[in-house]
């Protein structure tokens, strides 16, 4: 039986060589354009979309799947805020999954503090000594 091709998404592939030669642009002014990081380039290339291929062979044969809690998330984001589909189910909850997949999950913010955590007016300091206030009457 022969082995399956992996394609490496461009995009996913242009990121990671894009990241890496912008570090190097830091470092050495117009390093992209000479002619090392022209062969540098092409090596973080090739050596990145093998990589790559390792790690999505793995994926596409340890699938993640996901929690129950997750997918009912994925499903509450059909409906928009006015009841109207999104688009095909099956396809909305895919897409979602396949976008949350890698993504860390958000912590839990207690609701003592959540007015405190999302609210961008004010100073900062001040909003963090209210949390700490917060949570030591909490305790």
């Amino acid at each position: 039986m022969s082995e399956k091709k992996i394609v490496v998404p461009e995009g996913m592939l242009d990121a990671a060589v894009d990241d890496h030669m912008a570090y190097w642009e830091q470092v050495y002014d117009a390093y992209r354009t000479s002619a090392m990081g022209v062969q540098e380039e092409a090596r973080v290339r090739e050596s990145f979309t093998a990589a790559f291929k390792v790690g999505l062979r793995w994926l596409s044969e340890h699938p993640i799947v996901p929690r129950e809690a997750v997918m009912k998330e994925c499903e509450k984001g059909w409906l928009d805020e006015g009841g109207n589909r999104k688009g095909d189910f099956f396809s909305y909850v895919l897409l979602e999954w396949q976008r949350r997949m890698f993504l860390e999950p958000e912590p839990d913010i207690p609701k003592s503090i959540a007015d405190l955590v999302h609210n961008v007016n004010g100073d900062v300091e001040s909003r963090i000594v209210e949390a700490y206030r917060r949570g030591k009457a909490e305790a």
